[in-house]
């Protein structure tokens, strides 16, 4: 998706997007990114948690994917939401490129009313 021009772009009043490092509110962005992604059930394809009434996905394994991301010393998301020590730029590439490698689309959901939980299935490619 290309970035849409803003106001401040058309009135050359537009503010440097290029650093070197990362900033606060970058960092912050990253992170927030990535946890909504999990939030969303978007890991569930490669960490799925299934349905005990039957063989289908219902959602992320929240506990494996942290457990994987951990084994590999990536950081979880969403607990970077509340540390208090920021990551270094490493560590937040290195998220980025750990959730390129297993995020997959959750789509057309389906409620299961007696479990209380929704079934997915997932596109591979997105």
């Amino acid at each position: 998706m290309p970035n849409p021009k803003l106001f401040t772009d058309r009135h050359g009043q537009a503010k440097v997007r290029t650093k070197e490092v990362l900033d606060e509110e970058s960092r912050m962005a990253i992170w927030n990114l990535l946890s909504a992604r999990i939030e969303e059930e978007w890991f569930g394809y490669h960490f799925n948690a299934t349905c005990r009434d039957g063989y289908v996905f219902a959602g992320t394994d929240f506990d494996r994917l942290e457990k994987a991301m951990t084994g590999l010393k990536v950081l979880y998301p969403p607990y970077q939401l509340r540390a208090i020590e920021p990551a270094s730029d490493a560590e937040v590439f290195d998220a980025v490129e750990y959730a390129y490698q297993f995020v997959a689309e959750p789509r057309d959901p389906s409620f299961h009313s007696f479990m209380s939980h929704t079934h997915w299935s997932y596109d591979q490619e997105c």
